[in-house]
């Protein structure tokens, strides 16, 4: 979430590493738990702030892609949150 935050604020210091830094919040947004998972979005959503347009169709695709898998994922129950 941090990188997130740092991309918004200084958005051409982190150019150089804006595809590292997709690849791991990517990555992070399948981890099995579930703040990494929030994190990762809140992260994708500061970049998308940084970088509009540029980042902002990756983060639709790859939305249409892996929304459809919550659905398998079992409920939880408030003990288990």
């Amino acid at each position: 979430m941090a990188c997130g935050l740092f991309c918004k604020a200084y958005p051409e210091e982190c150019r150089e590493e804006l595809n590292m830094l997709w690849e791991r919040w990517t990555e992070q947004l399948t981890d099995q738990i579930w703040s990494v998972r929030e994190n990762a979005a809140v992260a994708l959503g500061d970049a998308m702030q940084a970088y509009g347009k540029e980042i902002h169709t990756k983060c639709v695709d790859l939305v249409k892609k892996l929304l459809p898998s919550a659905k398998d994922q079992p409920a939880m129950t408030m003990e288990e949150f």
